[in-house]
């Protein structure tokens, strides 16, 4: 055994050292020790938090700080009321200290579930591990523990083995069928012969060889991915917004509630101990009455109710902020098999290419004949479920060799109705050709229909028919003369609808980007199937390190990444790395997949979804998972997404509102006329209002063409006007109706009393304001649904009030109506001052008349109020979209003009496609020319020696003189067969093909310039109208003044 200790595979750490002698029978114990002091053990401690820390943490904001602080001062501080004897009580609000401390709860409760962590995806990761394995130590057979496996280790696999590490495949044997469909996602099993890599979680289908362990831990791809997972931890962005409107609000509160402790504070005549501590739990208590503390429950209440509705899309939500932030996805990273496309191999029969004399049909046929029909593999079905199986029938199949990796043919012994019997060859193309081709120019001919397919991403196999075998060879594998019959090609087709679906996805403003672990010409031509972008990056990209500045052709990886269409050949850190890199442009990252290469990704998108069939770590680390396959359940759930975050907008702004509107009326009530709400009627207000809003989970809503992005400014401009309005509108009623205010009017008016100056007067009063703050809050909800007039339902930015939003609402006005006359006469719930009823004093007739009058004077400012939202929203979108002030005409324009730079941008997208397909056409050309050439100088003269370089170039020449080389050499660079000679018919043919295809693609580029350059003069006219438009508009203004 070398001491030079082993380096990974290929694609792993550098770490990890170079296997260059393996011994057969493993490692001594006294190596195994030394290796693991460099190494450690096969284990990966990923970053998980403890629940109950994440739980506590939840206490540790604004909002249940304050509901804390509230509830132990209510408890601490005594409350000093005096009845109409003059007796003076002190008392202690348990039942506020009650109702908070149940909010506190409720609301860290409701936070928590609203959220989870990636517990669930890393333990999925972890049982892909198994606990032991056999292999060899000490030149014996044992079992393992696979945590103390370490590089050089030699692990024995067998079928149904769970692959422990990271390894080589060693040994003598047949090639191992592994299963890699848990880790990558991909349906067909892998062959793997010795020398190649093996992945850790794999299983073995087939097949018993020995593996030389060659990385273990975090270097493995089994620990990379719990590494990935353990740091994938982004702040959800719905977190964030709530947390933003709940600061605002606080802050408010906060600054008005201080202003209010030193004003009631520095009024009081005596000013003592207790006044502070008194004035400090009014304060205190209004801010918790103002702070959006039943935000979370709300939200939560509306995400969970939306996520039943999306569930009947066939799409399961795990994480419920998940919801609102698909609302504003941007950008889709799709994978491609399984989600884009059917992850089943077909056969087209467009693509079949047949021998003279040979049918399409005809090559079917024997294709099928050489199909195991009793346990078919994917391609077989592939084949049959094309192929006319009534014809093969009147063949009988006397033996079937399966395919073998070394061979890599399927041979059929077959015999026709006449007893003419033969072999049928089913293999791959390259092998088929050598077994047919006839000379070199039919080799030629047969390569460059395998290259053409090649490069296209389909998957070829030759079919062949031998006509006369021995009856009884040697080797079963050896065959005879064959005739070629043609060649077949297999694709995993698109999906019926993803074409559909993904115009559906352009149109609703998210752009799909494909990440596959497939090739690049897969990708390229699933993409060109699907009308999606065709710049798909291949495996090369990740030769540059991603934090060069600039990128390749862009200025850093970030805008990179945006710029390009898909990436193809991706491993799962590349996955991650894409998806990290466009969140860092701070747009909102969606990110299909199914296998455990794509947890860390799914983990760290904004939203991750695993499609349907998805490993259970998949799931673990996705946000949504999918029941049924394709992208159409997706782009349906954007759309009800995007209905649900409408929803939880109104809440928010409704939420803002009534705060601003609760602080500033009880601030001025108290500043301006000293005048006190008690406690429990804040309390009541609140919790009424917090029951009813919960109804908006089922509003109905109109979904949006575009991705919807929070715009706080706006949605505080809109609190304050509507909270604002109806502060005035309160303070009105306080001014008039107050018999301490000296201004009392208000009931006289209207014909009836005005309010006594005594207590039961002051208690009515109380009433009073209870009655319009409560019917102004109820309205303000319809106010803030709607955009422009509340009953306005256009189905584009307004719909109809669901019945179930109504009927709360309703039924809240009429429980306050009812409470504003039947309260009992200075009534009061847990201390804090009192409330009478209206009809006190004055009879039921009387407060039925005044509660009429109330809520007929609060439904008329709720009109004003809802005129100058809808004037300011026209203003604020029309600045925003620079449309304010533009005449029909001018918007006209400006909306072509938008269309128009989406189209440009669509022909620039198209034509950089273009312009890699010239690219690469010129680089077959080139290939070919060097290959010809490579060839013929072979061939010139005794010992003389070329062989193709990795380029396809001339690798060495010897046995010539100076001269003789250089002559070869610069005959071969300027493209002929042999010095001064040029290049024979078949390769002067196809770079002739190859140059007609390079000339037809160059004139469609050209052609594209023409039309791009009309497209700027068209959009250079549009600029130049509209600014005209604006100037004319501008003089005619002047000119009318």
């Amino acid at each position: 055994m070398s001491k030079t200790e082993p380096e990974g595979p290929r694609g792993h750490s550098p770490s990890n050292p170079d296997i260059t002698k393996v011994n057969p029978g493993g490692l001594s114990d006294a190596d195994v020790e030394r290796i693991r002091g460099t190494y450690g053990f096969n284990e990966v401690i990923a970053k998980e938090t403890p629940e109950w820390i994440v739980f506590l943490w939840r206490f540790w904001g604004s909002t249940p700080l304050i509901l804390l602080a509230t509830g132990i001062i209510a408890v601490s501080v005594e409350s000093v009321e005096i009845d109409t004897n003059g007796n003076e009580t002190r008392s202690r609000d348990w039942v506020s200290f009650g109702v908070v401390t149940f909010m506190l709860f409720l609301t860290v409760i409701a936070s928590h579930l609203s959220d989870r962590s990636a517990k669930s995806a890393i333990a999925a990761v972890k049982a892909l591990s198994t606990p032991e394995c056999p292999g060899r130590r000490n030149g014996e057979v044992c079992n393992i523990k696979v945590r103390e496996l370490v590089p050089g280790d030699v692990c024995i696999l067998r079928p149904g083995s769970v692959i422990p590490a990271d390894g080589r495949v060693i040994g003598k044997g047949t090639p191992l069928l592994v299963d890699e469909a848990a880790l990558t996602g991909e349906s067909l099993p892998v062959t793997k012969k010795p020398g190649d890599d093996l992945l850790s979680g794999a299983v073995i289908q087939k097949g018993e060889l020995d593996m030389v362990v060659t990385a273990i831990g975090e270097n493995s791809f089994y620990g990379k991915t719990l590494a990935l997972l353990g740091n994938a931890q982004p702040q959800g962005h719905l977190k964030m917004v709530l947390a933003k409107a709940s600061l605002i609000i606080t802050l408010i509160g906060a600054v008005f509630c201080t202003i209010l402790w030193i004003v009631y504070v520095t009024t009081q005549t005596e000013g003592t101990v207790d006044d502070w501590f008194l004035g400090l739990k009014l304060s205190i208590a209004i801010l918790s009455s103002v702070i959006p503390a039943a935000m979370p429950v709300v939200t939560a209440t509306v995400l969970a109710v939306g996520s039943q509705e999306i569930a009947k899309e066939k799409a399961l939500v795990q994480r419920l902020s998940a919801i609102e932030e698909m609302a504003g996805m941007e950008i889709l990273c799709s994978d491609k098999t399984g989600t884009l496309t059917k992850n089943i191999l077909e056969l087209n029969p467009n693509e079949i290419v047949a021998e003279p004399g040979y049918s399409n049909a005809d090559v079917l046929l024997y294709a099928a004949l050489a199909s195991n029909l009793e346990h078919p593999e994917p391609i077989d079905k592939a084949v049959t479920s094309v192929a006319d199986m009534g014809r093969h029938k009147t063949f009988k199949v006397e033996e079937m060799i399966p395919f073998d990796p070394v061979n890599k043919k399927v041979i059929s012994t077959v015999v026709d109705r006449n007893g003419n019997r033969m072999r049928v060859l089913k293999g791959a193309p390259h092998i088929i050709m050598h077994l047919t081709a006839n000379d070199p120019t039919d080799e030629a001919r047969q390569e460059q229909i395998i290259n053409g397919k090649a490069s296209r991403g389909l998957r070829t196999l030759g079919v062949a028919i031998e006509q006369s075998p021995p009856v009884d060879p040697q080797d079963v594998h050896d065959v005879g003369v064959c005739k070629l019959v043609g060649y077949i090609s297999l694709f995993d087709p698109p999906r019926d609808d993803t074409k559909e679906t993904i115009e559906l996805a352009k149109a609703l403003g998210v752009e799909v980007k494909m990440i596959t672990g497939d090739q690049q010409a897969i990708g390229i031509e699933t993409a060109k199937m699907l009308g999606m972008g065709i710049n798909i990056c291949g495996q090369d990209v990740w030769k540059v390190d991603t934090n060069t500045k600039p990128f390749l052709n862009a200025p850093d990886f970030t805008e990179f990444c945006r710029s390009v269409n898909g990436f193809a050949g991706v491993y799962p850190e590349h996955k991650f790395k894409v998806v990290e890199a466009l969140m860092k442009h701070g747009d909102l990252i969606g990110m299909t997949g199914d296998g455990v290469n794509d947890a860390p990704a799914l983990k760290l998108s904004t939203v991750g979804i695993a499609v349907a069939g998805a490993t259970e770590a998949a799931k673990g680390a996705a946000d949504i998972t999918l029941l049924e396959p394709g992208l159409r359940t997706i782009v349906t759930a954007i759309m009800l997404s995007r209905q649900i975050y409408r929803r939880i907008e109104a809440y928010i702004m409704y939420r803002i509102s009534s705060s601003i509107f609760l602080q500033l009326v009880f601030w001025l009530g108290i500043v301006a006329f000293k005048f006190q709400m008690p406690t429990f009627v804040v309390l009541i207000i609140s919790g009424i209002n917090d029951i009813t809003i919960m109804a908006c989970s089922k509003d109905n809503v109109p979904t949006a063409e575009k991705p919807l992005h929070w715009d706080m400014l706006k949605t505080v401009y809109i609190g304050l006007i509507i909270g604002c309005g109806s502060t005035i509108a309160s303070i009105i009623v306080l001014g008039l109706v107050d018999p301490e205010s000296g201004t009392q009017i208000w009931w006289g008016g209207f014909g009836l009393d005005e309010l006594a100056n005594d207590p039961v007067g002051k208690g009515q009063v109380v009433c009073t304001m209870f009655i319009v703050i409560g019917l102004l809050i109820e309205y303000n909800y319809m106010l803030c649904r709607a955009r422009k007039l509340w009953f306005i339902w256009d189905e584009h930015t307004t719909c109809k009030p669901h019945i179930i939003v109504i009927i709360p609402v309703v039924a809240a006005c009429l429980l306050e109506i009812f409470l504003c006359v039947y309260w009992p006469k200075n009534g009061s719930f847990g201390g804090g001052g009192f409330m009478s009823g209206l009809a006190i004093d004055q009879g039921q007739g009387v407060a039925w008349i005044q509660v009429i009058i109330l809520a007929i004077y609060c439904y008329l400012w709720a009109q004003v109020i809802d005129g100058f939202k809808w004037l300011f929203y026209v203003i604020y979108d029309g600045k925003e979209a620079g449309t304010w002030g533009l005449s029909q005409e001018q918007l006209d324009a400006k909306q072509r003009l938008a269309d128009m730079k989406v189209k440009k941008h669509t022909e620039m997208v198209t034509r950089q496609g273009l312009d890699q397909h010239i690219q690469d056409q010129r680089q077959q050309i080139n290939a070919e020319i060097r290959r010809q050439s490579a060839s013929n100088l072979g061939h010139v003269g005794g010992g003389f020696a070329a062989a193709p370089g990795p380029d396809g170039g001339i690798m060495q020449l010897s046995s010539f003189s100076h001269n003789q080389r250089q002559q070869a050499m610069a005959a071969a660079r300027a493209g002929s067969g042999l010095p001064g000679g040029q290049p024979d018919a078949v390769t002067q043919k196809r770079i002739a093909s190859l140059e007609k295809t390079l000339a037809d693609q160059q004139a469609a580029a050209k052609a594209m310039d023409e039309k791009m350059a009309s497209m700027e003069a068209k959009i250079a006219q549009l600029l130049e109208l509209a600014s005209e438009r604006v100037a004319a508009n501008e003089l005619l203004a002047e000119l009318g003044q």
